[in-house]
């Protein structure tokens, strides 16, 4: 008997209900005791595809009561595991339900989490799961979504109607002299209403196709939105995408950390953020009128931090930093560096998933050592993981922290 099952409970409700009428249809589980005394019933040998007919009923998975998720699947794999934001998508559980097909796992969770997952069959073919229709866009693909009954759909990730599109342009490819390959990047710009600010605010944005995109970080949707609220002033957005199609290959990891203590170069090198300073933002606001004092980086995971280390080589550059689920944890030398540093950003936004344990620790000494220099710092632990669905819903706020002050 698996040790999630309450067999004395189950007894005793399984005695007391009243047996289905022939024929009638299969009748949702009320409570998490009625789900285990049905449990209990088939690991005894009584009959699968009944309890079955009931799971399936729910119109829904994991089967959810309270802050407790019940996670089940039917297969003939074995064994099954779920992996996800809630086991770091390290090995994961589940026990079998007798001598049946039937799998389960639970775990409580934060009423308002929202987090990824995937059913594991076999000990390595990854699913998303059968019975549940919500899905989250990821680098890996699609996974699955638990949406806890408190959490709330982002509604500004997408566009709503009546609100005029900004001006995104297509794909541009930038030869870089100082990386030694090209840099693909895309630039959106608000439309301006009569009466904007002569100088427009800008962002720049790594893992840029990520963001952009409309099932990972909706970000031009979002910004259409919080503009046309008057929530952002009209502003520039400079995508910048770590993906090199020419070489087919990601570069992220090389751009965002390359100045990790076991490398060759020291600390102090980076060219990734030369190419930025040197580059880019040259080229770029060439084009534009800018506001070099609303000049802001945004970044998530690696890129997170590669937005700190910005703020902390080019503070005059970089005023507004905004930080998701920063991967700091490896970069031993980063905060000491920020505590000694003479000038830092003047506004910073910094948010972590309460499902991120390896990311927690580095985002709190991030927040401290910004408050420690004077700088403004908003920050948010949420319940949610390192997906997309946590920083789609985050960035819109974040946003509006660094440059909706008038």
């Amino acid at each position: 008997m698996s040790p999630c099952l309450q067999p004395m409970l189950a007894a005793l409700l399984l005695a007391a209900a009243p047996a289905p009428a022939p024929d009638a249809a299969p009748a949702p589980f009320r409570s998490l005791a009625e789900l285990d005394a049905a449990m209990v019933l088939v690991e005894r040998g009584g009959d699968v595809e009944a309890f079955w007919a009931r799971v399936k009923a729910m119109g829904t998975m994991p089967l959810i009561f309270g802050d407790t998720a019940v996670f089940l699947h039917r297969t003939a794999a074995a064994p099954v595991e779920w992996r996800g934001d809630f086991t770091d998508w390290e090995k994961g559980e589940g026990y079998r339900i007798g001598q049946t097909d039937v799998w389960t796992f639970r775990r409580t969770f934060h009423p308002e989490a929202r987090l990824d997952y995937k059913i594991v069959e076999g000990g390595g073919s990854w699913i998303t799961d059968p019975l549940n229709p919500a899905r989250q866009a990821g680098g890996f693909g699609a996974n699955s979504e638990l949406r806890m009954p408190g959490w709330i759909f982002p509604s500004r990730v997408v566009r709503k109607a009546g609100v005029a599109a900004g001006d995104f342009g297509p794909p541009e490819l930038i030869e870089s002299r100082r990386l030694g390959y090209g840099v693909t990047v895309r630039t959106w710009v608000a439309r301006r209403p009569e009466g904007a600010a002569p100088r427009l605010p800008i962002l720049y944005v790594t893992d840029g196709s990520d963001y952009w995109s409309e099932e990972m970080g909706g970000l031009t949707a979002t910004l259409d939105n919080l503009e046309a609220e008057g929530r952002l002033p009209p502003m520039v957005v400079v995508f910048v995408d770590a993906w090199d199609e020419r070489h087919r290959v990601n570069r992220r990891v090389e751009e965002f950390q390359p100045n990790l203590p076991d490398r060759s170069r020291p600390v102090e090198a980076c060219p990734f953020c030369d190419f930025l300073v040197e580059e880019l933002i040259p080229r770029v606001e060439a084009r534009y009128p800018i506001d070099g004092e609303r000049r802001g980086i945004l970044g998530t995971s690696y890129g997170g931090f590669h937005a700190a280390l910005m703020g902390l080589r080019h503070p005059d550059r970089f005023r507004m930093v905004g930080i998701q689920s920063p991967a700091i944890h490896r970069q031993t030398w980063f905060i000491p560096a920020l505590s000694r540093a003479a000038r830092l950003p003047r506004r910073v936004a910094i948010d972590v998933g309460l499902y991120e344990a390896w990311a927690i620790p580095g985002a709190r000494a991030l927040r401290d050592a910004f408050s420690a220099k004077g700088a403004a710092v908003r920050y948010q632990e949420v319940p949610d993981g390192h997906s997309w669905g946590h920083w789609r819903a985050t960035v819109g706020p974040m946003l509006e922290f660094l440059y909706g002050e008038r």
